[in-house]
């Protein structure tokens, strides 16, 4: 009954909203700033450099983290001349909550705060500055455990994105949207390959320009992440601090002859728990792509805390939930 769960729910969700979806393809709304500029929308808990992975909390452990992300020429014209970019530079501040509802079911909230500067659509010759500080898109996720094996671990992920955001000024989505992807972690020693693939469908879709269309996109992200070799007197277990890599990007769908955005960027970081329940990413990348939502560069950092750590921090083989001592002897008798 579980590994049908999670699949049906996606189903459902995806022809619900995309029959409407359908019926407007020719019609498409005249809102040409109703685009989300960031695509970093990670769950808390989730692990990634803003793409969520496969592994779930566990029962009843909470995750909360604060991020802040910032992108150079997320949104820019080819038309618009040097300097008049529509959103020269972005900074998003998201706060995620994450719940273990079950031992395979996580659900999660995130909402933010955008600070941006650009032109926003003064190329095109309409006036109106872009809101300097305004509201993001809420985002409600669900992740469900299909299988947790020790060498494969299988997992739906959804997401339901409100439009809170500012769709007047590159904040915010037209209308609801949902994200739905199958995502897989496979452990290669103390390495994992991660990835995740599926649909983006938005409620409305809309013009943003001359033979850009946002609709619907097929989404998918591959990711690498590798542990750092111990560092006496500064690290323990092997999950202390890891390095990660990732590749991440969208195909927009074919909407009346107009093509939908296709971002693709590439990022790379590094993640230290500092503390058995306490870990800080920081990370970094480009836009491998010219279109809506590939920045030419980006950088991040989150921090992140959960009620119960689900790693080894001393290096002691245990796991530190089964861990009598998960601080361990380990920096301690290096001290001595």
């Amino acid at each position: 009954m579980r590994a049908r769960l999670g699949p049906a729910l996606v189903g459902a969700v995806v022809v619900v909203m995309a029959a409407p979806s359908r019926a407007r393809a020719d019609q498409p709304a005249d809102l040409p700033a109703a685009f989300d500029a960031d695509r970093w929308a990670g769950m808390a808990g989730g692990d990634g450099l803003g793409v969520d992975r496969a592994g779930a909390l566990g029962l009843g452990v909470w995750a909360v983290r604060v991020g802040r992300s910032y992108l150079a020429d997320p949104v820019h014209f080819d038309d618009a001349p040097v300097g008049a970019d529509a959103v020269a530079g972005r900074s998003t501040l998201a706060v995620a909550v994450a719940w273990g509802a079950t031992a395979s079911i996580d659900l999660g909230l995130t909402v933010g705060a955008v600070a941006q500067s650009g032109a926003r659509r003064l190329a095109v010759g309409d006036p109106t500055p872009l809101r300097e500080l305004t509201t993001a898109d809420t985002r409600l996720a669900a992740r469900f455990g299909v299988h947790d094996g020790p060498a494969l671990t299988v997992a739906v992920l959804t997401t339901l994105g409100l439009p809170t955001g500012n769709e007047r000024h590159f904040a915010g989505e037209a209308g609801t949207w949902f994200d739905g992807r199958v995502a897989l972690a496979a452990r290669l020693g103390p390495a994992s390959v991660d990835g995740a693939a599926g649909v983006r469908v938005r409620g409305r879709e809309v013009q943003l320009a001359d033979g850009v269309v946002a609709g619907n996109e097929l989404v998918g992200a591959l990711a690498l992440t590798a542990p750092v070799p111990r560092i006496p007197g500064l690290t323990c277990g092997a999950d202390q601090l890891v390095v990660l890599a990732q590749l991440d990007g969208a195909l927009g769908d074919d909407v009346g002859g107009a093509r939908g955005p296709s971002a693709l960027e590439v990022r790379f970081g590094a993640r230290a728990r500092f503390w058995p329940t306490w870990s800080v990413t920081v990370a970094g990348g480009r836009g491998l792509s010219a279109d809506l939502g590939s920045p030419s560069w980006r950088l991040a950092v989150e921090l992140e805390w959960r009620s119960a750590s689900s790693g080894d921090w001393d290096g002691d083989h245990k796991r530190d939930r089964d861990d009598g001592c998960p601080l361990g002897p380990c920096l301690a008798a290096e001290r001595r």
